[in-house]
């Protein structure tokens, strides 16, 4: 018999929404006596807390098994080796697993009262329970070979907000952008795209613009109208990017691609954490930040984030004025 761990129901979740998710894991091998299971999830997640005292109060939740044993659940936000961080040991005690026995998690059980178990705020395309088996009670922990995910989308569009540009000569046309966003800040669904045809007269103007959709109504950030051109020109950027190769969530070209069409920024930069970037993920960055930095619309700056121990002292970034350099 395989190992396998399932969740149910294998639905999208909503961000930050309150859920049920019943989690099954099916031995494919006995587990020992004080052995472990294991189930992770990532440092940056802010999902709710699971707890297990309080059946009227959120992320409560419950542990049964099929075996004749005990299951003693502990939450660790710092169980595991980062980004997998937040763990929930499951101790098996007073017996052991047999092949085919299960452990059963029901995430934010609802029975006693409690709203469910919340989940995380922002949207990703993957979140997975990342679970491991302690089998022989050795604290030697191996990972499944596939760990249930699903993923995590917008709830409804709750507010809109103008993007439109931070410097427009006079008399002439410009492109600005309309997006929704659910109570979270994640985008909806791709900004929209509108046309106006100019201001005549200089000075700092916004725009007003409402959905015809939702009715959600939005006002742009000042618009810096001018007839000579500025000494110096304003860019929006995110200097310190992360991604799930490192300690982040998503993908590499997930953080460029919402850094272009949704955020909608000029500069983005992909700051991987130093000790974290063997050669061959070095290179996929280059790359990746290669392929992006062909497209007009965005500029990066590449670079990695660096941090000096012991002590803990504060991290920096480090940037590069050109590819590939180390």
């Amino acid at each position: 018999m395989i190992r396998r761990a399932v969740i149910q129901p294998n639905q999208t979740f909503v961000a930050g929404a309150f859920t049920t998710i019943r989690f099954t894991y099916t031995c494919g091998h006995p587990v020992d006596s004080s052995g472990y299971l294991k189930i992770t999830f990532r440092q940056v997640s802010d999902i709710g807390r699971p707890q297990f005292d309080n059946p009227t109060a959120p992320n409560y939740c419950t542990v049964s098994t099929t075996g004749n044993c005990t299951i003693a659940p502990r939450w660790d936000p710092k169980g595991h080796v980062r980004p997998w961080s937040s763990a929930l040991f499951l101790q098996i005690q007073g017996g052991y697993l047999n092949t085919g026995e299960q452990i059963m998690v029901v995430f934010g059980d609802t029975s006693g009262g409690s709203p469910g178990w919340r989940m995380q705020s922002n949207c990703v395309e993957s979140f997975e329970f990342k679970t491991f088996v302690d089998p022989i009670a050795t604290y030697q922990f191996k990972e499944l070979p596939v760990s249930p995910e699903q993923r995590v989308i917008p709830g409804e569009p709750v507010r809109a907000v103008c993007l439109a540009p931070s410097q427009q000569p006079l008399n002439q046309p410009f492109a600005y952008h309309l997006k929704l966003e659910d109570r979270w800040g994640n985008p909806t669904k791709l900004p929209q795209k509108l046309n106006h045809p100019g201001f005549g007269v200089e000075g700092v103007r916004r725009l007003v613009v409402t959905d015809e959709g939702t009715g959600l109504t939005a006002v742009s950030n000042p618009i810096h109208i001018h007839a000579t051109p500025p000494p110096h020109q304003p860019f929006w950027a995110d200097f310190h990017g992360q991604s799930g190769e490192t300690v982040g969530e998503g993908t590499i070209d997930h953080y460029f691609t919402f850094a272009r069409n949704y955020a909608l920024l000029d500069i983005a930069a992909h700051q991987n954490l130093i000790f974290k970037s063997p050669m061959h993920l070095r290179h996929k960055i280059n790359r990746d930040h290669a392929r992006f930095f062909t497209n007009p619309v965005l500029r990066h700056l590449p670079g990695y984030e660096w941090a000096a121990a012991p002590h803990g002292r504060r991290p920096a970034n480090v940037f590069f004025a050109f590819e590939g350099a180390k």
